[in-house]
């Protein structure tokens, strides 16, 4: 039984001692309470603040007008007093005028965010913006169904027989991740760590199959090579439908409708779901998986995209119009990094939007660079135009950086001119004596100067470093209170 700790005196008790009473056995044995439905504030939904939430509103969606219209005629009703209907009115003109009232999002996307919050604890806070981007995350599955059914489309006939030995590096990759997803799911099911459950499905299906997995597959259905073509096939129908039969004690609607429309094969060199005829989805089990766990691979990736992630925002800062693909060079003394992106080069290029991989820097006449670690630099070609734009760019410094901290990523953009020397003096004194400020009453800022030292040596280098966050270890609130204060 499932119901809010509030009541469990109220009710849920009372149904025990009546079931006892009649039937002689217990009605139930397992009781899940969940905590009481607050706002987006954390305030308790009641007439009196004006602030409940009609769940058919935010399953159909209603405009603004008709929210008002609404709460009249509840106070005609005599639902609502007077002052509960212009609280009402007020708390709907401050939360919903932005979106025009409340959107559409189905069932489906209203369960998932309920069940993305630790139901355990004893408030949960509804967000309808939240809401409303699961169901956007459920139409960026449906979109990547239509992807894979586009891409089995291109396949010929082959004699050839594919087996695992034919899964590119990518396609390893993503089944290594799929098999971390499948364990996390099923220890949080089994642990009632629903919130769990859906941040594991969401990350991966969001934030590594749709943004990574799915674009890496373009070059080799793109490419000549049928063995490739036929992997990227295999996997993709694999990881959808492991990936949606985990989610569909989430979205139980939009799964019971896609699931049937995943392309597959009858033999696939993954797995394979035998339940088409049942009433329910066999739930995909953790040993099934564990074979495709690749620790070292994951790790290797990872620093490829770190590159890969690297040269975009390189690309973004400087603005570099879509159309023109500039050529990408690599410094690095690490030689696995160099192998990897040797051997992934078409797909590098192909998320980077760029047109060479170049490991000599003598070609490279003007260009923006960044450090991505100890042992690799990258540099990005430019226009002579935005070289010069690039001048003029050090002003962003601080901003950028104390954004970087609040989002608490894992790496730092530093970015400064050729010729900001006389800022970084400026920038470099104003520091300097928040810091001497600090020491003056006594507080630790070894951490502090570190992070300002980096800083001011990357603006007066005239280049532009990516630090990894590792570099500056343990940064706290104190860099960035130091930061902020010239910013």
């Amino acid at each position: 039984m499932a119901t809010g700790h509030d009541i469990l005196g109220f009710w849920v008790h009372r149904m025990v001692i009546l079931g006892m009473e009649l039937t002689g056995k217990n009605p139930f044995y397992n009781v899940l309470l969940h905590g009481i439905i607050c706002d987006n504030k954390g305030k308790k939904m009641s007439k009196s603040k004006g602030n409940i939430i009609d769940p058919i509103d935010v399953i159909n969606g209603i405009s603004i007008d008709q929210l008002k219209q609404k709460t009249k005629e509840m106070h005609r009703d005599g639902i609502l007093n007077k002052e509960e209907m212009q609280k009402a009115i007020s708390y709907q003109k401050a939360n919903f005028s932005q979106l025009k009232g409340i959107p559409n999002c189905g069932v489906d996307a209203l369960r998932f965010t309920l069940l993305s919050h630790d139901i355990k604890s004893h408030f949960v806070n509804f967000d309808i913006n939240i809401c409303h981007s699961n169901k956007l995350f459920g139409n960026k599955i449906w979109q990547s169904i239509k992807y894979t059914q586009f891409s089995f489309a291109k396949l010929k006939d082959i004699d050839v027989i594919i087996t695992r030995e034919d899964l590119t590096y990518f396609d390893r990759w993503i089944l290594s991740r799929l098999s971390d997803m499948v364990k996390n799911v099923n220890l949080a099911m089994d642990s009632y760590d629903f919130h769990i459950a859906t941040k594991a499905l969401r990350s991966f299906i969001y934030n590594e199959f749709c943004d990574v997995y799915l674009e890496a597959t373009k070059p080799g259905f793109e490419s000549e090579n049928c063995k490739v073509k036929y992997a990227h096939a295999h996997t993709l129908s694999a990881v959808l439908n492991t990936s949606l039969r985990c989610l569909s004690p989430f979205m139980i609607y939009l799964t019971e409708e896609l699931v049937p429309t995943i392309p597959a094969f009858e033999n696939n060199i993954i797995v394979n779901f035998d339940d088409d005829k049942q009433r329910y989805f066999d739930f995909p089990k953790t040993e099934n998986y564990d074979v495709w766990k690749n620790n070292d691979l994951e790790v290797n990736v990872a620093k490829l995209l770190h590159t890969l992630y690297l040269i975009r925002e390189l690309k973004g800062f400087y603005s570099l119009p879509t159309k023109i693909k500039p050529s990408i060079f690599i410094s690095t003394t690490d030689e696995n990094l160099k192998s990897e992106l040797k051997c992934n080069e078409s797909v590098i290029l192909k998320m980077t939007k760029c047109s060479k991989l170049l490991f000599d820097d003598k070609t490279m006449k003007d260009c923006v660079t960044a450090q991505l670690d100890k042992n690799t630099r990258v540099s990005v070609e430019v226009t002579a135009q935005v070289a010069n734009t690039a001048k003029k760019k050090n002003f962003y410094l601080l901003s950028l950086f104390t954004t970087k901290l609040k989002l608490s990523h894992a790496t730092w953009l530093f970015y400064e001119s050729r010729h900001g020397k006389s800022m970084a003096d400026g920038v470099g004194g104003a520091v300097k004596r928040q810091l001497d400020k600090r020491i003056a009453y006594g507080h630790d800022v070894t951490n502090a100067s570190k992070a300002f030292h980096v800083l001011e040596n990357s603006m007066k280098s005239g280049k532009c470093f990516y630090i990894n966050s590792q570099d500056v270890e343990n940064t706290n609130k104190l860099i960035l209170d130091t930061i902020k204060a010239v910013a």
